[in-house]
């Protein structure tokens, strides 16, 4: 009995010394089901047993006040790929609404306790989603997105005059006695349909002579009552008759980033402000031969949240450069007989 009680400290005590936030929580919301969907994601891998048990966890959701949003077909997930378990974890909600901290909004608190879930337990791999719990707002889709409480600077922190625990938290094995929640992870928790942005293209100046320089510019565009654009992409390659030159440098206004390869520019997290808004990606471009460049060879492809117009996703103003021959006439000689 004493080398098992003397072995069992030891293993609190690497337990201990192991404490660290690697948990962060993430919200989304998914069209296809209508559903709000909460996720973990470990920096580290709990992947044994005990380790990887989950004894308590706590998700705190705000959401605008005024009883709009009521939660209901709260289920639980199972856990990530084969590591996954058969019975779904059990979860339970409650609330306050419009604290003197912040009457704006109201706390929904969905907790979780091992000892109503005894059979659970399921591999933790490390950097992967796990689906913790989904539920559906029965109420009116909000037009302000609820958000996971931030346990360093929301208002209704402790202790606060509800006297209520209402930071996340969370608290595995593996990981010691201590917190193990870090912070949250950002993703789309709106359910407000958002159309995509319109993507449009020009090409300045036009016409152009060879070895010409112009300039490329894709104009991203909101359209008003849509709420905010976020994670835009795109790659656009240019037509036939154009370049890139050396060294281009590109002038973005969309955020995210935009890289050249060759003849090829890719844009990824790209964000847009709500209502009627634009924003611009530009680069700098050459005319490489004299002719008339064909429009329909430049493509839009890879579109992430964004929609092109007609003409082969081209873009809405569809490319119509004339590249004519460089003047001649100032060098030719004059013929004698």
């Amino acid at each position: 009995m004493k080398k098992f009680l003397l072995f069992l400290a030891f293993g609190l005590l690497a337990v201990a010394v192991q404490a660290a936030t690697p948990i962060k929580y993430k919200l989304v919301y998914n069209f296809a089901t209508s559903r709000y969907e909460v996720y973990m994601n470990s920096a580290t891998a709990f992947s044994t047993h005990p380790q990887r048990l989950i004894s308590t966890a706590q998700v705190t959701l705000v959401v605008p006040t005024g009883g709009g949003f009521v939660v209901s077909g709260l289920t639980g997930g199972t856990g990530a790929g084969a590591g996954g378990s058969t019975t779904a974890m059990v979860w339970s909600d409650s609330r306050f609404n419009a604290p003197t901290e912040n009457p704006t909004k109201d706390y929904i608190f969905f907790g979780y306790n091992a000892s109503a879930n005894s059979s659970i337990s399921f591999s933790i791999p490390a950097n992967q989603d796990i689906l913790l719990f989904s539920f559906q707002n029965s109420g009116t889709c909000p037009t302000t997105a609820p958000y996971l409480i931030d346990n360093a600077t929301d208002p209704f922190l402790p202790p606060n005059s509800a006297s209520l625990n209402t930071p996340n938290a969370m608290t595995i094995f593996g990981n010691g006695l201590t917190n193990a929640y870090g912070g949250n992870l950002s993703g789309n928790a709106s359910c407000q349909t958002v159309a995509p942005a319109t993507v449009s293209t020009a090409i300045a100046p036009n016409p152009m002579t060879a070895n010409q320089n112009g300039t490329l510019t894709l104009t991203a565009t909101n359209s008003a009552g849509n709420p905010a654009q976020s994670g835009m992409g795109y790659s656009y390659t240019l037509p036939t008759g154009l370049s890139f030159p050396a060294g281009a440098t590109v002038t973005n206004s969309c955020g995210g980033t935009a890289t050249i390869v060759g003849n090829t520019v890719n844009f990824s997290g790209g964000s847009m402000a709500s209502g009627t808004a634009n924003c611009a990606v530009s680069i700098p471009v050459v005319a490489v031969s004299a002719g008339t460049i064909d429009p329909t060879t430049a493509v839009l492809n890879n579109l992430q949240n964004v929609n092109s117009a007609p003409n082969n996703g081209a873009g809405s103003n569809p490319i119509s450069i004339i590249v004519n021959p460089a003047a001649c006439a100032a060098n030719a000689g004059v013929l004698s007989k």
